[in-house]
């Protein structure tokens, strides 16, 4: 199946809702930029998200393949955003209510908000890979958070930041913030989740623009 194709049928899939609470995400590495990242990224994803209460599981998988209805979708794109996004965005979902299934994670913009040179980044040493796992994983949590909880606005620190700075993505791990904690903590027939609340514009996770 073509990636367009792949994306275009996401719209028409329900919001991810896994048994037992649990949420699945599917990482699909688009042209296998970054499969030693997995271990790492999903590992500090999965501790972000545990935090406030949302477990997960995680496979690979690629394009073509087959997903379940309660599988989340994390697409690796080997290029920077297009499309009208910033040059700086790190991660981008769509939070319209037909389409909460998927994210898109920027690689060659982490790599560089991070000071290394995108594409080389596999082909460095075992700190600067470990450091660019991490900071996936974060940019990642950041991005499905906003999938769960899409009627919530962006924080003005910590995790749910509307910018973040290197030393956040790979130093001590940012709180997602008490804001987070309270509306996971909320029924799930609250207002929070409720597929008629507002839905704001499209989200995205930028790096701080550079001084001039």
């Amino acid at each position: 199946m073509p990636l367009a194709m792949l994306l275009a049928l996401l719209a028409s899939l329900p919001t991810p809702k896994g048994e037992n609470g649990i949420l699945n995400c599917v990482w699909i590495d688009i042209a296998s930029s970054a499969p030693f990242a997995f271990e790492g990224a999903t590992r500090e994803a999965s501790a972000i998200l545990e935090g406030v209460g949302v477990q997960t599981a995680w496979r690979r998988s690629r394009p073509g393949a087959t997903f379940a209805p309660d599988e989340m979708l994390l697409i690796l794109m080997p290029r920077t955003p297009r499309g009208g996004l910033p040059a700086g965005t790190l991660g981008a979902v769509s939070r319209s209510s037909s389409s909460r299934r998927a994210l898109w994670l920027y690689l060659p913009t982490i790599a560089a908000t991070l000071g290394t040179e995108p594409g080389s980044v596999s082909a460095q040493g075992p700190r600067v890979r470990s450091d660019f796992a991490r900071a996936l994983g974060r940019v990642a949590a950041h991005e499905i958070i906003h999938l769960l909880l899409p009627e919530m606005d962006h924080a003005r620190s910590g995790l749910m930041a509307p910018t973040i700075t290197p030393s956040a993505l790979v130093g001590s791990r940012p709180e997602p913030g008490p804001l987070v904690r309270q509306l996971f903590a909320e029924p799930a027939e609250g207002a929070i989740r409720s597929e008629t609340a507002r839905v704001p514009p499209p989200d995205f996770l930028a790096h701080p623009p550079p001084r001039v």
